[in-house]
């Protein structure tokens, strides 16, 4: 079996390891104001905090509460740290996952809606990112691998 065969028969299969099956959290950044655009609310409190960041690893860390996303960073070699809250659709249990930042960024910048919805199994799981609305013709999906956290 060459490496590429390989990789056609099981590519199915690690992909869809990879996506959390029954995702228990879901993070839906809408709006009721039709002026008011959570997608680049989110952006924009990224890249508030990802200065802020550790260089080597671009820790994201997102904490969620009830209707509320904290997202926070910090660079301990440079007693660094930023703060961003952003009200959100989220009734799960608090939890708390990391991203690198740079990454989530670019996914959220090749969306082109205005509401986001963040699909989660565990914080050791990948999350998924979905467009509020698919474009015509097209099923957009995005999947982001977590990083870990040292609390």
């Amino acid at each position: 079996l060459s490496s590429f065969d390989f990789l056609e028969k099981y590519s199915c299969l690690l992909f869809f390891y990879a996506i959390p099956a029954n995702a228990i959290v879901l993070l839906s950044l809408r709006s009721a104001w039709h002026d008011f655009r959570w997608h680049k609310a989110l952006i924009s409190a990224i890249r508030r905090v990802l200065p802020f960041a550790s260089m080597s690893s671009q820790l994201v860390r997102f904490r969620l509460s009830a209707g509320m996303l904290e997202l926070s960073s910090e660079d301990i070699d440079f007693a660094t740290s930023a703060k961003e809250q952003l009200i959100c659709d989220y009734g799960g249990q608090s939890m708390q996952i990391g991203f690198r930042g740079d990454f989530l960024l670019e996914i959220l910048n090749a969306m082109e809606t205005e509401d986001v919805t963040v699909e989660l199994g565990d914080p050791s799981r990948a999350g998924v990112v979905l467009p509020g609305t698919q474009p015509e013709n097209t099923d957009v999906l995005m999947l982001i691998m977590p990083l870990l956290l040292n609390d």
